[in-house]
């Protein structure tokens, strides 16, 4: 039997609802059942190891009632299903078991650092100290890849300055000293997959004292690309980031990034193709398992970067603003950067 998202939601979703209205006895008792039940129905689903954490998100009065939810935090598939579709494993099954065709996703619940790449080790060692030696109040962490390095107005792991400055764009909105409605730090390095995301958050990224307002969560398009992971298995590590976050900072809140548009390798930049189609599914769901979280929510920034050609009347990356196909330039980071700002604060004012 292959992953279904949607029993994993729906599990969820009834733990959710039902659990809170319990007495402590049959609460406890729930507990141990959900755990054995969820046993039997991850170990059908293929997955290796399941696990369960009780989350008391809020005390709602003096008589401490609890919003309890039963969260899991899945582990993914091994090996080929980490990369291949079902419908991609039916089409090159015989490549795949003659290894043509491998797969070279990693776990995205393992967190996994570039040792063997002294410029990603140095860049992530000068993002921990500037967090660490921060004396700004931060209202928000962005936290992601080479889309997020380029709000600090580099690429390649810091060692090129972008011909734009996107720095200056990033402090018109995200350092209040330079007019901006938030303060803000950008944390991520070209290339990032979710497992290295990871394994910023667990090396540095979240000293003791540091305590932002909200995150900002927009990871995973390298899992799709560099990384040739499934979107199932994509949508795991965002979601295992999220569940870290949460676990050292049960009270802030959480904002995820719909995955931006990008084309395919191999296709004219403004054509849309099988990585837009995964990333609409990501999208969808992280949706839904964000409207399951008392702290988690959803943004997206599609309508920004694609327009529908006239002539066409196919749906198309806006070239003017994501000339490379991936990362949207000055003007693209202009016209994103208030969006994303008025998001934060509408969160935040609640």
């Amino acid at each position: 039997m292959t992953f279904n998202i949607e029993r994993l939601i729906n599990a969820r979703k009834d733990a959710a609802t039902r659990f809170a209205s319990k007495p402590a006895a049959l609460r406890y008792a729930a507990i141990g059942c959900a755990a054995i039940a969820l046993f039997v129905l991850y170990s059908g689903l293929g997955l290796r190891r399941p696990s369960a954490t009780i989350h008391n998100t809020k005390k709602a009065n003096k008589h401490e009632e609890h919003d309890e939810g039963l969260h899991m935090l899945f582990q993914g598939p091994t090996g080929e299903d980490r990369c291949f579709e079902p419908d991609v494993k039916e089409r090159f099954g015989d490549e795949i078991d003659d290894g043509k065709e491998t797969c070279t996703c990693p776990d995205p619940l393992i967190p996994t650092p570039r040792y063997n790449e002294p410029e990603w080790m140095n860049h992530h060692q000068l993002m921990a100290d500037e967090i660490k030696t921060t004396d700004r109040v931060m209202d928000v962490m962005l936290i992601g890849d080479s889309i997020t390095e380029r709000w600090r107005g580099t690429r390649s792991y810091g060692q090129h300055a972008l011909l734009e400055d996107m720095k200056v764009v990033f402090q018109s909105n995200f350092d209040r000293t330079a007019g901006g409605q938030l303060n803000g730090c950008a944390v991520g390095s070209s290339g990032d997959i979710t497992a290295e995301t990871l394994w910023h958050l667990k090396n540095g990224f979240l000293p003791t004292g540091f305590q932002p307002k909200i995150f900002f969560l927009l990871i995973g398009t390298n899992d799709l690309g560099r990384s040739g992971c499934s979107k199932k298995t994509t949508l795991m590590g965002i979601l295992n980031i999220a569940e870290y976050l949460h676990t050292v900072h049960p009270e802030i809140p959480i904002l995820f990034h719909g995955l931006l548009p990008r084309s395919d390798p191999d296709q004219p930049l403004h054509t849309l193709g099988v990585y837009w189609k995964k990333i609409m599914w990501i999208n969808k769901e992280i949706n839904k398992f964000a409207k399951m979280h008392k702290n988690w929510y959803y943004m997206d920034s599609a309508s920004i970067f694609l327009q529908r050609n006239k002539l066409s009347g196919d749906v198309e990356i806006k070239t003017e603003l994501v000339p490379d196909g991936l990362h949207p330039n000055k003007t693209g980071y202009e016209l994103w950067g208030p969006s994303i700002v008025k998001n934060i604060v509408k969160i935040l004012e609640k």
